[in-house]
């Protein structure tokens, strides 16, 4: 358990609020979009499908690309406001997972998602396994999960975590 501590410490989401560490929140005075990129990367696309099928929602207005982020940031959700109103939402995905099985990648594009499309913030908690392990609460915790040391075991848990917050 202690190499996969270890795992989650080095990989990490690039959202930033203005004070939190992984999802950038910015502040605008008009609504002019300032997104350079309107559509989804089609290797992205898939896992956007996925989210939408799994919670019956659609993702509305959410571009996404690959585009190289700080070190150890995975993905990014950018949100443009003003004042409490989120106008603008985009999300950025590292290239680094590329080389990431099919969960990993569904991991880091949904927890983004999380960000972007439900609006929620990072769970830093924490759940005791059966093993006596204690692992992530949820898919919005700030480093990523990783897909096949216990993701991919208790796949159904972290979706209906997530689902519990789809509007």
């Amino acid at each position: 358990m202690k190499y996969l501590f270890m795992s989650l410490i080095l990989i990490s989401c690039g959202y930033q609020k203005q004070q939190a560490s992984d999802m950038i929140s910015k502040q605008i005075t008009e609504a002019v979009d300032p997104r350079k990129n309107h559509s989804i990367d089609e290797r992205i696309l898939p896992y956007y499908k996925r989210f939408e099928k799994l919670f019956s929602t659609k993702i509305v207005d959410i571009p996404a690309s690959f585009k190289d982020l700080e070190s150890r940031v995975l993905g990014k959700c950018v949100l443009w406001s003003i004042g409490d109103s989120v106008l603008f939402r985009e999300i950025f995905i590292s290239p680094k997972i590329h080389n990431r099985t099919d969960l990993e990648k569904e991991v880091i594009i949904f927890h983004e998602l999380g960000h972007c499309q439900l609006l929620r913030s990072h769970e830093n908690t924490y759940i005791l396994t059966d093993d006596y392990d204690f692992i992530p609460s949820s898919i919005m915790f700030p480093t990523t999960i990783g897909g096949k040391e216990y993701y991919k075991p208790l796949r159904d848990y972290y979706h209906k975590e997530l689902i519990r917050y789809v509007k």
